[in-house]
């Protein structure tokens, strides 16, 4: 019986493990556009945007399974002006469907004020992917 439960924890634990594996996603490319660009289906990087623009963060993400699904995900977007946390996204299960998967987050200019600003894509509570840029008064 002792022999049969130790058999049974390590087959639960690197079941574990490979579904761990499936679930390991990471970056493979990101941008950050302009709601015009962004509408007109490009990628155009953008750092310094007008007072009546959008800014768009998008991030792409693979994994090493490419035959499963990604697995599911918490996720969240957190945007500072000057260093300081002025906007957080709540957390959101994200289930990532097929490689590559996009994130993509925005906020209209005139909300933020002018300044220098930083947006995060936050995955499991783990930074993915930062950007910096600017707007002009």
């Amino acid at each position: 019986m002792k022999h049969t439960f130790c058999h049974v924890l390590a087959i639960g634990i690197l079941a574990a493990g490979c579904a761990q594996d499936q679930d390991r996603v990471r970056v493979t490319s990101m941008a950050l556009t302009s709601g015009s660009a962004r509408a007109t289906g490009k990628r155009t990087a953008v750092h310094t945007f007008s007072h009546d623009d959008y800014i768009w963060q998008l991030v792409d993400f693979s994994w090493d399974h490419l035959d499963r699904d990604g697995g599911m995900h918490v996720c969240t977007f957190n945007w500072y002006r000057e260093g300081v946390l002025i906007s957080k996204t709540p957390d959101k299960p994200c289930p990532f469907g097929h490689s590559p998967w996009t994130l993509e987050t925005h906020r209209a200019a005139a909300t933020l004020g002018a300044g220098h600003f930083t947006v995060e894509t936050v995955v499991d509570g783990q930074t993915m992917a930062t950007s910096r840029f600017e707007i002009s008064p």
